[in-house]
């Protein structure tokens, strides 16, 4: 559709008195760069989608929130700046911002769905306002108030001690992530928390988590070493869905208690012949007589 205002040399000014953004307003507008919104706006609907070539924009003080897929696949995006009355980020509000490398939380906000930076792959810096009473920032992460639960990480992230719970998607598309330590005191990891850290390598779960969720490392195209410390005991999730590069599997307890683990690893493409399993001393024939694990190549003893 054309826009109703003029885009000159790269710049858009959406005039005073306006108050909403039609929901496809400047969706796929490639000539954007930069655009002035002004304090009279309340509503931006999903109306900056792929804007490829805007590469900052501050949110005016009459939003409260950005919608679902408002600044999805702005790929040169660099800089946002939200009002401090904000009060909901929706999913995929920031998905595929490429170039977006740091973001300050309002103290305003309630609400950041799990999936709204998801594949933000240069975000390195995340910063809550300390008047926030529903999120906190620690280590260049975003956890809930009390601390228990990681919302969204980057880059250069460190999960805290204390940390009960790595959340669904926290780290989803973090390219730039070589290495992770989870702390033991983290007994949950949801779904697709490390799906598609192309960067990860190496990982250790601690003998304190107690369910993993599904497709954890889903196109962790690089993942050399797993080392799985706890039990592995789910029966419907796949963790190990689509990591067809590992290998080596270091495990430190016995077949019946990671008997799902071989059908989870083939439900995710992996070739068992290609991974080397490390078990504990003392289990090495009971992992080669077993349903499962005897398809492996590769069992030695840690």
């Amino acid at each position: 559709m054309k826009n109703r205002f003029d885009i000159i040399n790269g710049k858009c000014v959406v005039p005073r008195g306006v108050t909403e953004l039609l929901e496809d307003e400047f969706t796929g507008c490639t000539q954007i760069k930069e655009i002035e919104l002004p304090d009279t706006l309340e509503s931006i609907g999903c109306s900056f989608w792929s804007c490829t070539s805007l590469k900052s924009i501050r949110i005016p003080a009459g939003i409260k929130t950005i919608p679902s897929s408002a600044f999805f696949g702005c790929t040169s995006l660099e800089s946002v700046d939200l009002p401090d009355t904000l009060e909901v980020i929706d999913s995929q509000a920031f998905e595929w911002c490429c170039n977006l490398k740091s973001i300050r939380i309002p103290a305003s906000v309630s609400s950041i769905h799990s999936s709204a930076f998801n594949n933000c792959p240069r975000l390195e810096h995340i910063e809550v306002d300390p008047g926030n009473h529903v999120y906190r920032s620690v280590s260049d992460t975003i956890l809930t108030a009390d601390g228990k639960t990681l919302v969204l990480g980057c880059n250069s992230s460190v999960v805290p001690d204390g940390v009960l719970t790595i959340g669904n998607r926290s780290f989803l598309g973090c390219s730039g992530l070589k290495h992770i330590n989870i702390p033991r005191s983290v007994k949950v990891i949801e779904g697709f928390a490390f799906y598609e850290c192309i960067g990860l390598r190496r990982i250790v779960i601690p003998d304190s988590v107690e369910y993993m969720g599904e497709y954890l490392f889903y196109k962790c195209s690089r993942l050399k070493e797993l080392v799985l410390r706890c039990r592995y005991s789910q029966k419907e999730d796949y963790p190990f869905g689509g990591v067809d590069s590992l290998t080596d599997l270091y495990l430190s307890h016995g077949p019946e208690e990671n008997a799902n683990l071989a059908y989870s690893l083939k439900k995710g493409r992996a070739s068992t012949k290609d991974i080397t399993l490390h078990v504990p001393e003392g289990t090495e024939k009971d992992y080669k007589k077993h349903t499962y694990f005897k398809k492996f190549k590769y069992i030695t003893t840690e």
